[in-house]
C-alpha cells in the first residue's frame, strides 16, 4: 500500500500529472480494498478460503506486473485498484483462517501477531520504497512486490489446506450479504468502526502528506 509513496513526486513528473492526481494511486487503492472486503468474506464462506486466497494472489501478481509496465497513468491506476483487491484477500482471509483453526483464546493471540505485522510493514514500506526508487526506479518496487506475491502464492498452494469446514458449513453468498444490514444497525459495531476509521484516517493522511 505505502511502498509507492516516496515515488509520487517522480510519478507526477513522468506522467505529467498534478501531485494531487498522483495521490489517487493511494486513495483508489484504499477504495478498492474497502469494497473488496465486503465481498471476499462471503465468497470465501461459499467457495472456501484456499481457492479464494489463491485467486486473490494470482490477481495481485498480475495487477502488480501491470503496474510495473504501466505505459500511462490510467493503466497504473487500474493496476493499483486490481492490486488492492488481490492483496485484500490476505488481509481478510488471514483473520478468517485464524477463526477457523483456533478457539477464542488462541485466536486472540494469533490475531495479535497478525496485527503487529500489519502495523510494522506499512512503517518500513516507504523507507524501502524510497531506497529502491533511488537505486532502480519506481517500477522496480512493483517487480519486487510481484516476486513476493509469487512466493506467497506458491507457499499458500503448497502449505495451506482448506479450513472453513473446521468451523462452519459453507454459506450462501446472498445470505451472508443480508447480515450486513444487521451490522449497520448495531451501535456497538458502528462505534468500533468509527474509532478504527478515525485512527486509520489520521495515519493515512499523514502518510499521503509525507509523500
Amino acid at each position: 500500500m505505502n511502498i509507492l509513496i516516496p515515488s509520487m513526486p517522480g510519478l507526477a513528473g513522468q506522467f505529467g500529472m498534478d501531485y494531487a492526481m498522483v495521490q489517487l494511486t493511494l486513495t483508489l487503492y484504499l477504495v478498492g480494498m474497502a469494497i473488496a472486503q465486503l465481498g471476499l468474506g462471503p465468497c470465501s464462506d461459499r467457495f472456501g478460503r484456499r481457492p479464494v486466497m489463491l485467486a486473490g494472489f494470482a490477481l495481485f501478481v498480475g495487477a502488480t506486473i501491470l503496474c510495473a509496465i504501466a505505459w500511462s497513468f490510467e493503466v497504473l491506476i487500474a493496476g493499483r485498484i486490481l492490486q488492492a483487491i488481490g492483496a485484500c484477500t490476505g488481509q481478510v482471509l488471514g483473520r478468517a483462517i485464524v477463526r477457523d483453526v483456533h478457539d477464542r483464546d488462541h485466536g486472540a493471540s494469533a490475531i495479535a501477531f497478525i496485527t503487529m505485522a500489519m502495523a510494522t510493514a506499512p512503517a518500513f514500506a516507504p523507507m524501502i520504497g524510497a531506497y529502491v526508487d533511488a537505486w532502480l526506479g519506481w517500477r522496480a518496487n512493483f517487480v519486487g512486490l510481484a516476486l513476493i506475491g509469487i512466493l506467497t502464492g506458491v507457499t499458500i498452494y503448497l502449505c495451506l489446506g482448506e479450513t472453513i469446514h473446521l468451523r462452519v458449513e459453507r454459506l450462501a453468498i446472498r445470505g451472508a450479504f443480508r447480515n450486513y444490514r444487521t451490522l449497520a444497525n448495531s451501535r456497538a459495531f458502528l462505534g468500533y468502526t468509527f474509532c478504527a476509521g478515525a485512527t486509520l484516517s489520521v495515519y493515512l493522511g499523514f502518510m499521503a502528506g509525507g509523500g
